[in-house]
């Protein structure tokens, strides 16, 4: 909450999220949403800031939703990590609609980790049709999106996920990268705890236990739900997630002495009344995990309408680093050096 708090003044954002949980046991370590209210005199806080909004509000996510597209591509064995896409050159029209990258990249052949990376979105558009409006769609909903996470939480939203019949040309296009699809915060780190686990996607909880004059009289015990992509799936999407912070966009979530597996966003706010995209309203964020090859936590931090600048990259990524780096330490989680020190002392 301190991280987040500060960095949503730093940059006069309207509010921000972050969401920690167990990748392997679906735990949900800690939920934080700015501005916070006091519990004890509700009354006085207006009911918009009492929602809970990691699992309340759903939003467009952006660029942190294209490990989906790229683990389902892998997943299905119709594309393979350093496959080459051409992105175009910055352009790419589909029906009357000129998509463009980012910060006007012009990006030529660009492999599928090199698209991750750099965040392109046309290569995301390429490697979604290649994998299919009816694939893409399933593994959207294996992946949890379109179904509330069953999270013992009032108020939990759905989402929103068009019924594939009702998707246009453009709609496989938008959802590649993070457009026409609403999604909670829980919703995504659950997504990617999947991704982090080895394939499986993990019911989320906030308690171990219930108990009764100090007796436990139910037990939560971790459930998975179902698997969604296989082990080597996963660790194709670590190497490519590593490498995105590594050499990407999210070089300012690393965290010293661990591998960090993850991906920025930066998504345009859309407006209702215009029933257009904003120029100046974004949401910046960052999903991660790590260790990378041996997960502990996966973070997601959301900051919704940063001013002066909004990459999630800039705005997100050093929230997710310090997160990380204190919850790793809390939990004594050996760095990689202490890793190989344990191991040659073995």
């Amino acid at each position: 909450e301190h991280l987040l708090k500060k960095q949503v003044k730093k940059y006069e954002a309207d509010s921000g999220i972050a969401v920690v949980m167990d990748p392997n046991s679906g735990e949900i370590y800690a939920m934080a949403n700015i501005p916070q209210f006091n519990p004890n005199s509700f009354n006085k806080f207006v009911p918009e800031a009492r929602k809970n909004n990691t699992v309340v509000s759903s939003y467009e996510p952006g660029s942190i939703f294209k490990p989906i597209v790229a683990a389902a591509a892998l997943d299905q064995g119709i594309s393979q990590p350093n496959e080459k896409f051409f992105c175009e050159n910055g352009k790419f029209k589909i029906g009357r609609t000129n998509i463009r990258e980012a910060s006007n990249h012009k990006f030529g052949l660009l492999t599928m980790r090199e698209i991750i990376a750099n965040s392109s979105n046309i290569g995301a558009i390429k490697i979604a049709q290649k994998l299919g409006k009816d694939s893409f769609y399933e593994y959207i909903r294996k992946f949890g999106f379109g179904e509330k996470t069953s999270i013992r939480l009032p108020g939990v939203s759905s989402g929103l996920l068009g019924k594939r019949k009702n998707w246009t040309e453009l709609s496989l296009a938008s959802i590649s990268f993070g457009h026409e699809i609403a999604v909670t915060p829980l919703q995504m780190v659950v997504a990617l705890s999947a991704i982090a686990n080895g394939g499986n996607l993990m019911e989320p909880h906030i308690t171990k236990a219930l108990m009764r004059e100090g007796k436990i009289i139910e037990e939560i015990k971790p459930r998975k739900i179902r698997r969604v992509i296989s082990e080597k799936t996963s660790h194709q999407m670590m190497e490519i997630l590593k490498f995105a912070v590594k050499d990407g966009t999210g070089k300012k979530a690393a965290v010293d002495g661990f591998d960090v597996a993850g991906k920025t966003g930066t998504a345009q706010k859309y407006i209702a009344a215009t029933k257009s995209y904003s120029k100046t309203e974004f949401v910046s964020s960052f999903i991660g995990y790590a260790p990378a090859d041996k997960p502990r936590l996966v973070i997601l931090v959301m900051i919704d309408n940063p001013k002066g600048v909004n990459w999630g990259g800039v705005v997100a990524a050093p929230v997710f680093r310090e997160i990380a780096s204190k919850s790793l330490r809390y939990l004594n989680v050996p760095s990689s050096k202490e890793r190989v020190f344990i191991l040659d002392r073995a």
